[in-house]
Order: structure tokens, then C-alpha cells, then sequence
């Protein structure tokens, strides 16, 4: 092995912390909406049953994927397994799902898609895009 594939093959736990990084930061960001009311809460769980928990009237639940810009965008495959596992999640937890929200922060964009804002659902998208 060549010390450049030594070297690459060591970064697993670098890049572990950088995408925990993120998903503290987007944590520390929803922790900021309660603080200013924006987000009416009663608590904010780190790793609760997805990255961040939002124990309100209407529970979310926000799940954080993070990636290098050097990767590129991630694809619509990608994004469509993420929201299927969580959803798979949240089916196997006894729940209201009309009171539940769940969200899904990407670091990078959806190759091909237009991003939304936060309080914005896809549903409020042109399906015709």
C-alpha cells in the first residue's frame, strides 16, 4: 500500500467528525428557532429516534446528511433511500403521523432539484419542475 492510500484509508474517522459536525451545527440552528420563538418547542433531543428531535404540538423529526462539496451533489436515489428509512423509522414507533413532521437537512443539493426553505414542503413545489 502507498503511503497516499495509507493516508486516504485513515480519513474514515475525519470525515465521521465532519459530518457530526454538521449535523451539530444544523442541531445548534434549530436550538436557535426555540430560542427566538420561531419554533415553538419543549425540547430538542440530539439523536432521539432520528439526528434531532423536536418534542412539540406537532413533533419533527430531522434527519442530517452531510457531504464534501469535492463528492457532488447528491443524487435523487440517494435522497429517496433517506427518506425511505425514515419513514421506515418512524412506521415501527407508535405515532399520530398527521401531527408529525419529518425533515430532511442536506448539506449539498439534490443533483437536478431545487431546494426549499425551512417550514416549506416539497408538496408546495411545481411538480411540473
Amino acid at each position: 500500500m502507498s503511503q497516499s492510500e495509507a493516508y486516504a484509508s485513515s480519513r474514515y474517522g475525519a470525515r465521521a467528525s465532519r459530518g457530526f459536525g454538521y449535523q451539530h451545527a444544523v442541531g445548534a440552528w434549530v436550538c436557535s428557532k426555540v430560542a427566538t420563538g420561531e419554533l415553538a418547542a419543549i425540547d430538542v433531543i440530539p439523536e432521539g429516534l432520528e439526528d434531532t428531535q423536536v418534542t412539540a404540538a406537532a413533533p419533527v423529526f430531522i434527519q442530517v446528511k452531510s457531504r464534501q462539496a469535492s463528492q457532488g451533489d447528491f443524487t435523487v436515489r440517494q435522497v429517496l433511500s433517506f427518506l425511505r428509512t425514515m419513514i421506515g423509522t418512524r412506521a415501527a414507533q407508535p405515532r399520530d403521523p398527521l401531527r408529525e413532521r419529518l425533515v430532511l437537512i442536506l448539506e449539498q443539493p439534490i443533483d437536478g432539484g431545487e431546494s426549499v426553505r425551512w417550514g416549506q414542503s416539497l408538496a408546495d413545489l411545481d411538480p411540473t419542475d
